[in-house]
């Protein structure tokens, strides 16, 4: 009893064993199969509620919803018949089968999902080796013939394009199985049909066209440059034939993605015919390539070019075309060429041009060409050109130009260019041209920038700003709008001075200049000319005492400053005249005179103004002028020899005429500011005016 019992357990824990290895075999083997299936079209699950609407259209929501391509003969179903489709987490095949009855039959190959009916195959006679197949392409809704459009049987790469009146031909290896035959051309939907072989057979099919954002996915379009197809350049068409441009000009996305690529030219390449709609992971050209795109490293012995997108890295011993954008780097013996945006390095022998938005560093023997936006660094033997929104670096040998807000630095040999929001530095041999500027400019002989400056300007001979530099420093002249801070020149203009003007010549709208006829007790006659500002104005003048006395002549300059109480005013002056002439001889020594002199004018009408006041004068001479001194009528307070050098002091007079030449006093700054806010009414005219009030 006991023998018999154990026995049945044994055989209890074996079933139990055999059950247990059975389920995780059947588990194992359905998670096998879906994790197989999970990217069939057919098996993926969808969830619809369509009511009486055309059975096209229910397929071609079908299709989006799924994320897969349908394709049909139109002939073969009523695509205008209303149809209800009621699908909750099914499988698109049992949906297809609320839609269709068993006449028809579904075939997945890759994404695409092909409709077909049924066809039973008798048994025939031994076929040929080869199949032709001729057709017309045509569209679907005028049945007008469609040119240039791509016919490709992918397994064996067999490619046609189609003639003026939309014909084509193949011949195509014989196979039982049929061949899946894929038609595409811009502006039209693709096509994918699967044809049985027969010994010749005559097809048309129609392209349904569409509107270009529904003929590829969203999540899947290629970039797309604003400007010229690669196909459309000169000098792809060189090394390009014309048929495998046609070819591969139709085709949006890559066809597949190949693991490496070998070529000798466009036309001989393991990728065949169709090698314009390739992607490559690694491809190798010995002199020239031709590919939709890579996604890894291209070398080209002379020239890889590339329709869509680069990712990764590409080099050439002449050039690179890209007709997408580029992620990676980029080296070319003479060029670098990309249609679309650029993120990463770029390195040529001659010229880099990028169709828009480079994000990293650019190198070229000649020039650097970017069509908008460029954020960090550029460096060419001759030019860079961004056509606006340079954010880093600049520099060339001769020039950089960019078209709009630079914030970084610019540096060149000859000039830099900015056409607007110069932020940072601009540096050049020659000059830097800015419409606007914040930062610094220096330039070896000009600097310009635009209306909202507020910078520093340095430059060899010219400074011109419209609008407030902080500092203009120049060998020749600064001009400027608005001065707030400092200009150091031969000769400063402003049309307004807020800060300090230091040279021999200064102009403002509201500074001061005047010109001046004066004389005092050794030149009898001075001619003086004073610019500046009331705080601090310079004096260049020259002065004899002819025909007055014996012969005198001595040159001047020096400073001075004005403080105005109405129609009076009080000028303070430091100058040094250099007595170059004394008695007939030219002293070609020290024969300096420094005065003081401290006067008070009157402004009798207009611009004209009376002046006199005393002055506190020291002669410091050399030994040649001591043998010639000055004539002065007034006795010394100060006399003195000390080895060859003469010291002497005495106090004097000045007095003279000079004339406003601005115009700064002619209206009166206070009075003119209330003309302007006056109403109209109370504006008298010019014969009813009163006698002018002078200025506090």
């Amino acid at each position: 009893m006991k023998t018999s019992t154990l026995f049945q357990e044994k055989a209890v824990i074996k079933i139990i064993r055999t059950a247990l290895s059975c389920t995780l075999l059947l588990s194992f083997l359905f998670a096998f199969t879906r994790l197989q299936a999970q990217d069939w079209p057919l098996n993926r699950r969808v969830s619809l509620d369509i009511r009486n609407k055309p059975l096209e259209e229910v397929l071609f929501t079908l299709s989006r919803t799924a994320n897969f391509n349908i394709s049909y003969n139109a002939r073969i179903l009523a695509g205008d018949s209303l149809v209800s489709l009621s699908a909750h987490d099914i499988m698109v095949k049992d949906a297809l089968g609320q839609l269709l009855d068993e006449r028809y039959e579904f075939k997945a190959i890759g994404n695409h999902l092909i409709i077909q009916k049924r066809i039973v195959l008798l048994p025939e006679a031994p076929k040929p080796q080869k199949w032709i197949l001729k057709g017309y392409i045509v569209h679907a809704i005028n049945h007008s013939p469609i040119a240039e459009a791509t016919i490709y049987e992918d397994s064996r790469g067999r490619t046609a394009l189609t003639g003026e009146d939309g014909s084509f031909s193949l011949q195509i290896p014989w196979t039982e199985k049929g061949v899946a035959l894929s038609v595409t051309r811009i502006g039209y939907r693709d096509t994918v049909v699967v044809l049985r072989p027969e010994q010749e057979l005559l097809v048309t099919l129609g392209l349904v066209p569409v509107n270009e954002v529904e003929l590829i996915p969203a999540q899947t379009v290629a970039s797309v440059s604003s400007g010229p197809r690669v196909e459309d350049m000169r000098f792809v068409g060189l090394i390009v034939p014309a048929r495998q441009r046609r070819l591969s000009e139709n085709i949006m996305l890559a066809l597949r993605k190949i693991p490496i690529q070998f070529s000798l030219l466009p036309s001989v390449s393991t990728n065949g015919g169709l090698n314009g709609g390739m992607d490559n992971i690694l491809s190798v050209n010995l002199l020239a390539g031709y590919s939709n795109g890579v996604r890894g490293v291209e070398v080209g012995g002379l020239v890889n070019v590339n329709r869509q997108d680069m990712y990764g890295v590409q080099a050439a011993g002449l050039g690179n075309v890209v007709g997408g954008r580029v992620r990676g780097a980029q080296g070319g013996g003479l060029f670098n060429v990309v249609e679309g945006n650029f993120v990463g390095a770029q390195g040529s022998g001659f010229i880099n041009i990028v169709g828009a938005s480079m994000n990293g560093v650019q190198g070229a023997g000649f020039m650097n060409i970017v069509d908008g936006n460029m954020s960090l660094a550029q460096a060419a033997g001759f030019m860079n050109i961004v056509g606006g929104d340079l954010n880093g670096v600049q520099g060339s040998g001769f020039m950089n130009i960019t078209g709009g807000r630079v914030r970084g630095v610019q540096g060149t040999g000859f000039m830099n260019i900015a056409g607007g929001n110069t932020v940072g530095v601009q540096v050049a041999g020659f000059g830097n041209i800015s419409e606007t500027l914040n930062g610094i400019q220096v330039g070896g002989f000009m600097n310009i920038d635009g209306e909202k400056s507020h910078g520093i300007q340095v430059a060899g001979a010219v400074n011109v700003s419209g609008g407030a530099p902080n500092l203009q420093v120049a060998g020749l002249v600064n001009v400027a709008q608005k001065v707030q801070g400092l200009q150091v020149g031969l000769i400063n203009v402003a049309d307004t001075m807020q800060g300090l003007a230091i040279g021999l010549l200064n102009i403002s709208r509201n500074g001061l200049v005047k010109a001046e006829i004066s004389g005092n007790e050794y030149l009898h006659t001075m001619i003086r000319l004073k610019s500046g500002s009331r705080a601090l104005y310079y004096i260049l003048g020259f002065g004899t005492s002819r025909p007055w006395g014996a012969a005198q002549e001595g040159y001047l300059a020096g400073l001075g400053s004005n403080a105005t109480f109405g129609r009076f005013f009080w000028e303070n002056e430091l100058t040094a005249t250099q007595m170059a002439w004394v008695n007939g001889h030219f002293i070609n020594d020290l024969n300096m005179v420094t005065s003081f002199t401290s006067t008070v004018g009157y402004r009798i009408s207009g611009p004209f103004e009376i002046f006199a006041g005393p002055s506190f004068n020291m002669l410091l001479a050399g030994q040649t002028a001591m043998q010639t001194p000055i004539t002065q009528p007034l006795p010394t307070v100060m006399d003195e020899i000390s080895g060859s050098v003469i010291r002497s002091g005495w106090i004097g007079f000045k007095a003279g005429v000079q004339m406003n030449l601005n115009g700064a006093w002619q209206n009166g700054g206070k009075k003119r500011n209330k003309e302007v806010e006056a109403p109209k009414e109370f504006i008298q005219h010019p014969a009813d005016e009163p006698e002018e009030e002078g200025d506090l």
